[in-house]
């Protein structure tokens, strides 16, 4: 694929970004995330950065061999209970990615907050590159029609 990055080397630019989507489908999930603001001098020639000059894009991670998360929620019904994350830490090593995330809801959904640590091993770790992906509407408390 054209559009495949390793995202490792960036990883850190993703503290203070956004999650704001998990996709399970047999032996693959997959996370919809935006970084927060990079300079584009520290950015290799590949990898196009959004208007609002974030990496955004899809991590795929293929062959999901362990899936450990902190909290009372299942990865799979994070979204159906807030409306956005706030990446506070991410890396990747040896095909394993930890996502440190602080979830917030908006009005009409009541107020909150909650801190998950998420843990992947997978077989095949990999970026989409999308820098024109649009969060949801919900992220923001707006609902969609």
């Amino acid at each position: 694929m054209q559009n495949e990055i390793d995202i490792s080397k960036y990883a850190s630019y993703f503290h203070d970004g956004s999650l704001f989507n998990i996709s399970k489908l047999k032996n693959e999930i997959t996370f919809q995330m935006s970084s927060a603001e990079v300079d584009f001098s520290e950015i290799e020639k590949g990898l196009t950065l959004s208007k609002d000059h974030r990496i955004r894009g899809i991590l795929h991670l293929n062959n999901i061999q362990s899936v450990h998360l902190t909290g009372e929620y299942k990865l799979e019904n994070l979204f159906d209970v807030f409306n956005l994350g706030t990446i506070l830490d991410f890396e990747i090593k040896n095909k394993t990615i930890e996502l440190g995330v602080l979830w917030e809801n908006y009005p009409p959904k009541l107020h909150t907050n909650e801190f998950t640590t998420i843990v992947i091993q997978a077989d095949r770790v990999w970026w989409e590159n999308i820098p024109d992906l649009k969060p949801p509407l919900e992220c923001f408390g707006v609902e969609g029609s």
